[in-house]
């Protein structure tokens, strides 16, 4: 498995070939072995940036994903090198800054709704009035009458927090929120409701700032399979990918139990397809800045590939160091 994850063009062919090897070893010990850096075929495939090999590995046998954050000789795991790649290739945005989003206008007088909720914390149903013309350009838009109730899916939300905090803000106050956790049932129900765009900007704003308290690391496989859908931006989504890459413990909060390692294996392959992701869209930015024809000489205009990214361990600094070009 070393040597089919050091490949350098993983093709149908390597796919197969390892589609038929993890059949057929399952969960037998040699699957675990490791090189003279400790490292596993995991690692070797982290260091390719060969993210296809990775997610066939975890469809095929899932339990794997416990070793996608074991360290090797070095100290290194599988995701901690794949976050060395993102750095290498396009760099991390910073923090995001606080910028205090606030709602375009005040609502004014008129006809009041109620909303309900199925709340987590208390495990009750809680109630909360707002004026109907802060939905007026909602999913409810056309069911808002005097005196209505409308029940909040607790599919996308179950914290009567997130709900008053947004009908707060949307009456002209500040989001005053940091729990992870509610930041991001709050932009579930902003997203699926359509609510208006800036509550979704500071809802988001407040979320990625949030993620920078480690208590709140459970919110980050929740947030990388939900990143896109909720309209964050490719330098928020990158910024999100690096926070799981560089956070082992967002992983465990998955579960640990049997179903509890598929859902992380479905985590992993959900980080993967962002990486993915990523790098193409920063090979691409690159392309466009340094276009050929710009007289730019091919050193200058060739975007760094994992094999420039200076990785420790003996045997995957000379497998480096001979395919290095010329």
């Amino acid at each position: 498995m070393h040597v089919i994850c050091r490949a350098k063009k993983f093709d149908s062919l390597h796919a197969e070939l390892v589609s038929k090897l993890l059949r057929s070893i399952g969960e037998a010990p040699i699957i675990s072995q490791k090189n003279d850096a400790g490292q596993t075929f995991l690692h070797v495939a982290a260091a390719r940036l060969n993210c296809r090999v990775l997610a066939q590995c975890l469809t095929i046998v899932p339990n794997l994903v416990t070793g996608v954050v074991e360290l090797d000789s070095a100290g290194q795991t599988p995701l901690s090198i794949l976050a060395r790649h993102l750095e290498c290739l396009g760099g991390v945005p910073p923090t995001p800054s606080h910028d205090e989003v606030r709602a375009a206008s005040k609502p004014v007088g008129g006809a009041e709704v109620a909303l309900e909720v199925e709340d987590e914390v208390s495990g009750k149903l809680v109630r909360i009035t707002c004026k109907a013309s802060i939905l007026k350009g909602s999913t409810w838009a056309t069911d808002l009458r005097e005196g209505c109730c409308l029940k909040v899916d607790s599919a996308c939300c179950r914290s009567a927090c997130a709900v008053r905090a947004a009908m707060l803000f949307l009456d002209g106050q500040p989001l005053a929120l940091s729990d992870g956790r509610t930041l991001w049932q709050l932009l579930s129900f902003t997203v699926q409701y359509r609510l208006p765009g800036d509550l979704r900007r500071a809802s988001i704003s407040s979320l990625l700032r949030s993620l920078e308290d480690p208590i709140n690391a459970p919110v980050l496989p929740m947030l990388i399979r939900g990143a896109q859908a909720a309209g964050l931006c490719e330098e928020q989504r990158r910024y999100v990918l690096f926070k799981m890459l560089t956070t082992p413990d967002a992983l465990a909060s998955a579960g640990h139990s049997n179903h509890g390692l598929q859902r992380q294996a479905k985590v992993v392959q959900a980080v993967l397809s962002e990486m993915e992701h990523q790098i193409r869209q920063m090979k691409s930015r690159s392309a466009n800045v340094h276009h050929p024809d710009e007289g730019v000489d091919a050193n200058t205009r060739r975007t760094p590939r994992a094999l420039d990214v200076p990785l420790r361990g003996p045997e995957m600094r000379q497998a480096v160091s001979r395919l290095q070009p010329a």
